[in-house]
């Protein structure tokens, strides 16, 4: 299972729809790291959780209750 922090970047991946460098600045600015962090702790997240892909991310998010249909973003 990725980090607390890993694992709080998954519903903002959720919410991008299609526009993963806009959610990837978002969270950064939101907690002040770089875009670089934050695409790290994204990737990492995706290889602990066995996705391929972020949409893969999202699905198994969702399956796994990381994210519930009513979260609104991170």
């Amino acid at each position: 299972m990725p980090s607390h922090r890993g694992v709080g970047y998954v519903p903002a991946v959720a919410c991008s729809a299609g526009q993963p460098r806009a959610v990837h600045d978002q969270i950064a600015e939101e907690l002040v790291l770089s875009v670089l962090t934050v695409r790290t702790h994204i990737q990492r997240a995706m290889t602990k959780l066995g996705a391929r892909d972020r949409a893969q991310l999202v699905v198994i998010a969702y399956q796994s209750r990381l994210v519930r249909p009513t979260s609104t973003g991170f």
